[in-house]
Protein backbone atom coordinates (compact mmCIF):
# COMPACT_ATOMS: atom_id res chain seq x y z
CA UNK A 1 0.00 0.00 0.00
CA UNK A 2 1.07 3.43 -0.89
CA UNK A 3 2.48 5.18 2.16
CA UNK A 4 0.52 8.64 2.21
CA UNK A 5 -2.84 5.81 2.13
CA UNK A 6 -1.17 4.24 5.24
CA UNK A 7 -0.46 7.72 7.18
CA UNK A 8 -4.01 9.12 6.27
CA UNK A 9 -5.48 5.62 7.59
CA UNK A 10 -3.26 6.25 10.61
CA UNK A 11 -4.55 9.63 11.42
CA UNK A 12 -8.04 9.25 11.24
CA UNK A 13 -8.11 5.98 13.24
CA UNK A 14 -6.37 8.25 15.90
CA UNK A 15 -8.37 10.69 15.59
CA UNK A 16 -11.41 8.65 15.74
CA UNK A 17 -10.16 7.63 19.05
CA UNK A 18 -9.55 10.20 20.91
CA UNK A 19 -12.65 12.24 19.72
CA UNK A 20 -14.91 9.10 20.80
CA UNK A 21 -16.92 10.33 23.90
CA UNK A 22 -16.32 7.44 25.72
CA UNK A 23 -12.46 7.31 25.27
CA UNK A 24 -9.61 5.15 27.17
CA UNK A 25 -10.47 5.04 30.76
CA UNK A 26 -7.73 5.95 33.12
CA UNK A 27 -8.16 3.28 35.15
CA UNK A 28 -6.33 2.18 38.87
CA UNK A 29 -3.90 -0.43 38.40
CA UNK A 30 -3.22 -0.74 42.25
CA UNK A 31 -4.61 0.53 45.37
CA UNK A 32 -2.96 2.28 48.48
CA UNK A 33 -3.59 0.80 52.02
CA UNK A 34 -3.06 4.10 54.31
CA UNK A 35 -3.73 7.73 53.24
CA UNK A 36 -1.79 10.46 54.74
CA UNK A 37 -3.46 12.74 56.89
CA UNK A 38 -1.87 15.58 55.17
CA UNK A 39 -4.26 14.29 52.02
CA UNK A 40 -6.96 14.07 53.59
CA UNK A 41 -7.52 17.57 53.70
CA UNK A 42 -6.68 18.30 49.87
CA UNK A 43 -9.66 15.50 48.80
CA UNK A 44 -12.29 17.45 46.92
CA UNK A 45 -14.50 14.32 45.58
CA UNK A 46 -14.16 10.79 44.70
CA UNK A 47 -15.39 8.07 42.22
CA UNK A 48 -15.67 4.61 42.71
CA UNK A 49 -14.11 2.84 39.98
CA UNK A 50 -15.70 -0.68 39.72
CA UNK A 51 -13.99 -3.75 37.63
CA UNK A 52 -15.60 -3.77 34.51
CA UNK A 53 -13.44 -1.78 32.14
CA UNK A 54 -11.06 -1.42 34.67
CA UNK A 55 -9.25 -4.96 36.03
CA UNK A 56 -9.71 -4.03 40.19
CA UNK A 57 -12.37 -2.03 42.15
CA UNK A 58 -11.28 1.09 44.07
CA UNK A 59 -11.90 4.84 45.27
CA UNK A 60 -11.01 6.92 43.24
CA UNK A 61 -10.13 10.20 45.39
CA UNK A 62 -9.82 13.52 43.28
CA UNK A 63 -7.12 16.43 45.52
CA UNK A 64 -7.28 19.83 45.41
CA UNK A 65 -3.96 19.98 43.23
CA UNK A 66 -5.39 17.93 40.25
CA UNK A 67 -3.81 14.39 41.20
CA UNK A 68 -5.72 11.35 41.57
CA UNK A 69 -4.91 8.79 44.42
CA UNK A 70 -6.63 5.15 44.39
CA UNK A 71 -7.62 3.58 47.77
CA UNK A 72 -8.80 -0.02 49.08
CA UNK A 73 -12.41 0.45 49.52
CA UNK A 74 -11.95 -0.64 53.30
CA UNK A 75 -9.12 2.37 53.88
CA UNK A 76 -12.16 4.73 52.10
CA UNK A 77 -14.37 3.69 54.68
CA UNK A 78 -12.63 3.74 57.78
CA UNK A 79 -10.97 7.37 56.61
CA UNK A 80 -14.69 8.94 55.32
CA UNK A 81 -17.01 7.01 57.21
CA UNK A 82 -19.96 9.90 56.72
CA UNK A 83 -19.31 9.08 52.38
CA UNK A 84 -19.37 5.73 53.39
CA UNK A 85 -22.96 6.43 54.78
CA UNK A 86 -24.53 8.30 52.57
CA UNK A 87 -23.05 6.27 49.35
CA UNK A 88 -25.14 3.42 51.02
CA UNK A 89 -28.17 5.33 52.04
CA UNK A 90 -28.30 6.64 48.18
CA UNK A 91 -27.91 2.99 47.06
CA UNK A 92 -31.17 1.48 49.46
CA UNK A 93 -33.10 4.62 48.36
CA UNK A 94 -33.02 3.53 44.34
Amino acid sequence: MDLKVVAVLFLLSAFAISSSEAGIPRCCTSTRKGIHPKDVMKVVGWNLQRSGACDIDAVVLLLKNKRRMCLDWGVFKAVFPAEEKRLMKKRTAK
